[in-house]
């Protein structure tokens, strides 16, 4: 029993730590003005883009050292 009554304060815990958290995210947001320039969005298209590939070629490297095994 004791361990469950330690799980249930640490839960409660960290639910108050997270509502803490989320009103002082509420409470602190000031408006803000931001500016991007026109390349902003070509450059988190190849960003994305290159990701993609990356992920990719890794799951080709590992299909390839997978089939090696059998």
């Amino acid at each position: 029993m004791g361990v469950l009554k330690g799980n249930v304060e640490r839960a409660s815990c960290s639910d108050t730590l997270f509502a803490g958290v989320l009103a002082l995210l509420f409470v602190g947001a000031l408006p803000l003005s931001a500016y991007t320039d026109p390349g902003s969005g070509l450059l988190i298209w190849q960003m994305a883009g290159a990701f993609f590939v990356g992920c990719v070629y890794q799951l080709r490297k590992f299909l390839i050292r997978l089939r090696k095994r059998k």
